[in-house]
């Protein structure tokens, strides 16, 4: 009977260990949370610099050790590689990519490194820029006529009976337009004679971008000129915003064409934020360092529509010129304008306010010179 009990106990207990045993290999293994990070789109792009980066949305259930990304001309970039390293855990990061071969396609991952392995972040690609490849950009003079000959300043003195009457028509007939760029449209204007002296960047799609801030009367203004290359021309916006209490968010304020090798182009400015409409188109054309510019007035509505003034060099003695064609209050005129933009003499013509169809002359004091 012992025998039997002692037999029975023994495969009691084999039983039971093999019923934990089987237990033991039955329970799920602890699950280990990784960390999550996700890749930014790649900005900035030159010829050999890049702005790229991520963000790290969970941490994992160990802390962070590294964080970054990492970039390569193959698919599928690891850290074994090319990578940066950015402080901090949780949140977005930026990284900057230097020393990069104009011309070519890489492709970007962030990533995100714990005691528990490293996870990547979605594949995003770019190109860099082609050495030489950004386009002829419009010079500084392209939306600017030289209005300084007509300007208030002081004479060096009258003689009796000699009048300064012709110098003042002429500043009658420009001061509009001098007013229409330094008063309503002294924003763009300033705008694009600030970012276009900026470094552009490659945003994609053969577009580059040159931004910057800038002040008029105290206020900071935010502005972007955008340059797409296409087939036959160069497409340029301008996007404007103005920082403080009546400020406004960006909008587009200037639009124009170019031809690829920079000799020629347009503008087409709106009124302002609240009135976004046409008022202003401005065609250049450049040869060597010379730019000649011409305003037409696009507003509809206003008498003063279709009404332009053409400013260019020459050579001479008078070797500056404007072509006018105005509306004087009553109906159209034409009138041409020659003057020395060194000593300030100069000539008019314009039957429909001097009567006839002759120059009428001022001397280097602005007073007229008798016929």
């Amino acid at each position: 009977m012992k025998k039997i009990y002692r037999i029975f106990v023994t495969m009691l207990f084999l039983a039971s260990g093999f019923y934990f045993q089987s237990c033991r290999k039955d329970e799920p293994k602890p699950i280990v949370k990784l960390p999550v990070v996700s890749t930014a789109s790649v900005t900035n792009i030159t010829e050999t610099t890049a702005t790229a980066g991520g963000e790290v949305t969970l941490e994992g259930d160990t802390p962070i050790t590294a964080r970054g990304v990492c970039w390569d001309t193959s698919p599928d970039p690891d850290i074994t590689g090319n990578k940066t390293t950015e402080s901090g855990t949780i949140g977005a990061f930026t990284s900057y990519l230097t020393q990069l071969t104009p011309d070519t396609k890489y492709y970007v991952r962030a990533y995100v490194t714990n005691k528990d392995g490293t996870v990547y972040g979605e594949t995003v690609t770019f190109s860099t820029f082609a050495l030489g490849e950004l386009p002829a950009f419009p010079p500084d003079e392209s939306m600017l006529i030289d209005f300084s000959n007509f300007t208030p300043q002081k004479k060096s003195g009258d003689i009796k009976g000699i009048t300064d009457n012709n110098w003042k028509f002429v500043a009658s007939v420009v001061s509009p337009w001098n007013s229409l760029i330094t008063g309503t449209l002294s924003v763009p204007v300033a705008s694009f004679n600030t970012a276009i002296h900026e470094t552009p960047v490659l945003l994609g799609n053969n577009t580059c971008q040159l931004s910057t801030d800038f002040i008029v009367a105290s206020v900071t203004f935010h502005a972007r000129l955008t340059g797409q290359t296409t087939q036959d021309n160069i497409l340029w916006k301008m996007y404007i915003s103005k920082d403080g209490n009546d400020g406004f968010s960006e909008f587009q304020w200037i639009e124009g064409t170019s031809v690829l090798d920079g000799s020629s182009g347009q503008w087409i400015l709106n009124e302002s934020q609240q009135n976004a409409v046409p008022i202003l188109q401005i065609d250049w054309t450049k040869s060597g360092s010379t730019v000649n510019v011409k305003y037409t007035y696009l507003k509809d509505g206003d008498s003063f529509k279709t009404s332009y003034i053409e400013y260019g060099l020459t050579t001479g003695d008078w070797n500056a010129y404007y072509n006018i064609h105005y509306f004087n209050s009553l109906k159209f005129s034409d009138v041409a304008v020659e003057w020395s933009s060194a000593n300030h003499s100069g000539r008019v013509k314009c039957i429909d306010y001097l009567g006839d169809e002759i120059w009428h002359s001022w001397d280097a004091n602005l007073l007229d010179i008798p016929l």
